[in-house]
């Protein structure tokens, strides 16, 4: 769930309502929630871009790609490294990805 939403948070950045599409510089690369459900997960983002590529459907001949991937690790508690809680302790992985483009 870590995964997607830093998907989807790094989408709204590029193409947020009511503007143009940004660049990947927009993108928020590190995040931490604070919603319960994403508690002690941490997510990365990194964002490629291909601009204006050769695309005969659109009106101006030329379409914007943007490929965004999400790595999410997620801790059952946040245990500090040398607490007692550390045999408690695990971690869960995710990575996703997307890409998506500028419409016509």
């Amino acid at each position: 769930m870590a995964a997607q939403s830093g998907l989807e948070t790094g989408l709204s950045e590029i193409f947020a309502l009511s503007s143009t599409a940004q660049t990947c510089s927009a993108v928020t690369t590190s995040r931490n929630f604070s919603t319960l459900y994403l508690a002690n997960c941490e997510v990365e983002l990194s964002c490629s871009e291909y601009i204006a590529l050769p695309d005969s459907s659109t009106r101006s001949g030329t379409v914007n790609i943007y490929y965004l991937q999400s790595s999410a690790t997620c801790a059952a508690n946040d245990c500090a490294a040398g607490a007692a809680c550390q045999k408690e302790y695990w971690q869960t992985q995710r990575t996703l990805s997307v890409e998506a483009k500028t419409l016509p």
